[in-house]
């Protein structure tokens, strides 16, 4: 018998599927970081990212709603959410940060990476086996990180490589915020060369 949390309680899959659905989040994250490039260099990646909590909380809100075609669209929606997630965050943390912190912050993003893959599957785990539609829930749960970086991005900087290289002046700005001289300097010295 199915643990009471499971889809397979609340809607009649197929092996394939399920599979499909598992598949349709991988492709569309595929597709997501293929494309992610374009929009975080034409509008910034502070903006990109924005939107992209989009994707999470359209897909999350499909792919619980219960019907095998939502599931399907709302995976899919995810995955492109995955894929600019993949990329657009590591990028943008190295270009803020200084050359002796990049490694420190790049590294840290991936362990909270890791950390909240691990507290997912916890989740998952606890969510699927003990409380009934927990599937649901757990998918819906995509929506909190989502309202959370939304939220919080007004504290999000821009990259300072974006700035420079839509206004030269971005660099008096920048320092006028009380950012290192030093720092943007050296990517504007990166960007020139």
């Amino acid at each position: 018998s199915c643990p009471p949390g499971t889809i397979y309680n609340d809607i009649n899959l197929t092996l394939i599927e399920a599979q499909v659905a598992t598949s349709l989040t991988i492709i569309g994250a595929w597709i997501g970081s293929l494309v992610a490039t374009l929009p975080s260099e034409r509008y910034g990646k502070r903006l990109t990212l924005m939107c992209n909590t989009a994707f999470f909380l359209v897909g999350a809100g499909m792919s619980a709603s219960g019907n095998v075609v939502a599931l399907f669209i709302g995976r899919f929606i995810s995955g492109l959410g995955v894929g600019f997630a993949s990329g657009v965050p590591s990028v943008l943390l190295s270009e803020i940060a200084t050359d002796e912190t990049r490694g420190t912050i790049t590294t840290l993003h991936q362990l909270g990476i890791t950390v909240g893959i691990l507290i997912a599957g916890l989740l998952g785990y606890g969510m699927v086996t003990y409380v009934d539609h927990g599937w649901q829930y757990i998918q819906g749960f995509g929506c909190i990180p989502s309202l959370l970086m939304l939220l919080l991005s007004y504290w999000l900087p821009e990259s300072p490589k974006w700035l420079l290289l839509q206004s030269p002046d971005a660099l008096v700005d920048l320092s006028d915020e009380g950012r290192s001289n030093q720092h943007f300097a050296q990517v504007h010295a990166s960007i020139t060369a």
